[in-house]
């Protein structure tokens, strides 16, 4: 579990079988326990009656609603024993995405025998034009690389145009890049246009995010 160090927690206890006992928020808990990470299952209708009563009673925390589950309700824990991130600010993003790049991670995260399903999208495999330099980065089916790329993540059909170079970047799809650019620790969103020979770059602890759809010129 890779835990920010500013994060208020909320833990819970449970019997022998997984039935939760009790909910606790920004407990003094030091050493190992049991967090909750935020997800629960519930029918929809009881989902709905719970939000009415809490507006009805002027409580505005969920948190504190799900305290009130305990012992009304048969509430049940799953423990996710495999590797997770909390995920509250941008630079924590930037942080966990970046450790995507530790193929033990990754074989982890992305199980055969618990498969994670999105929406289909199907591109051409990535084409690598013969300026380019790739060099410890993911890059997505539909992307064209021309230019230097290390230490990034790279979504679906992003162009790199030649001399550009981009270094510990997050970029999103279908994002351009013009040619001679000089990106260093970006977020950058959908649908992003950069014109040629833009120089721009954040730091490891503030890395900078470009809007989607914005268009830099």
């Amino acid at each position: 579990m890779m835990v920010p160090e500013k994060f208020t927690p909320i833990t819970i206890t449970h019997d022998n079988v997984g039935k939760v006992e009790n909910v606790l928020i920004q407990p003094n808990v030091k050493g190992k326990c049991n967090l909750y990470l935020g997800t629960m299952i519930l029918k929809k209708d009881l989902f709905l009656d719970l939000i009415n009563k809490a507006i009805s009673e002027n409580e505005l925390d969920f948190d504190r609603i799900i305290q009130k589950c305990v012992g009304e309700y048969d509430v049940y824990a799953y423990e996710c024993p495999s590797t997770c991130a909390v995920i509250s600010s941008m630079n924590e993003y930037y942080k966990f995405n970046m450790q995507l790049m530790d193929g033990e991670l990754r074989k982890e995260l992305f199980r055969l025998d618990r498969p994670i399903l999105t929406k289909v999208r199907d591109d051409a495999p990535c084409k690598y034009g013969l300026t380019s330099s790739v060099k410890n980065s993911l890059v997505s089916q539909g992307c064209f690389i021309e230019g230097e790329v290390e230490n990034c993540v790279i979504s679906k059909g992003v162009h790199i145009a030649k001399n550009a170079k981009v270094s510990n970047c997050i970029i999103m799809q279908d994002t351009e890049i013009g040619e001679g650019c000089n990106l260093n620790y970006l977020i950058i969103d959908k649908d992003v246009e950069i014109a040629p020979f833009k120089s721009m770059a954040g730091a490891d602890s503030y890395p900078i995010h470009i809007e989607k759809k914005s268009v830099i010129k």
